[in-house]
């Protein structure tokens, strides 16, 4: 939880007003059950700067908690923070896909965005969050891990007693 907590700050150290972070999920590896399990939660940003500006936030914050992005390659990472929506824009850009191109076959990515943004429309699936995670079809698991914690590590982040 600590890399969570760090990278949350590090959002923040960037610039970013975090509003309302989820709860924490815990999902297996998808692909290669050698990466070991992820703990996942989705934060909301207000009055998010541009979409290129927002993705590198996410970059500076994920450096900043020790990643190593290797093109191709999937990797154990401390931090991962990707640009999932953006206003209800549909982007292509080679340096950023928004909404993010598999957001919507992860479990891992639907469960907390629905705590934030249930009724929120996909942009080109045209239904809710929670209408893709309800009708969501994958063998891929993940279980709540914490349904407060992500509150309190967005407090802890913010610098207020948890």
């Amino acid at each position: 939880m600590a890399w969570l907590r760090a990278g949350i700050a590090a959002l923040r150290d960037q610039g970013l007003d975090i509003n309302a972070c989820s709860s924490l999920w815990l999902s297996e590896p998808v692909g290669d059950e050698a990466l070991g399990w992820f703990v996942n939660c989705a934060v909301r940003v207000a009055q998010p700067p541009s979409p290129e500006r927002l993705l590198q936030a996410a970059l500076a914050a994920e450096q900043h908690c020790g990643r190593v992005r290797q093109p191709g390659v999937v990797t154990s990472r401390t931090f991962d923070a990707d640009v999932l929506l953006y206003d209800g824009r549909v982007m292509d850009d080679l340096e950023l896909q928004v909404p993010h191109p598999r957001m919507c076959e992860r479990r891992f990515v639907l469960n907390p965005l629905a705590e934030l943004a249930a009724d929120l429309v996909h942009p080109v699936a045209g239904e809710s969050i929670a209408t893709l995670r309800d009708e969501l079809v994958s063998p891929e698991r993940a279980w709540l891990l914490a349904p407060a914690l992500g509150a309190r590590l967005e407090r802890a982040a913010n610098g207020e007693s948890a």
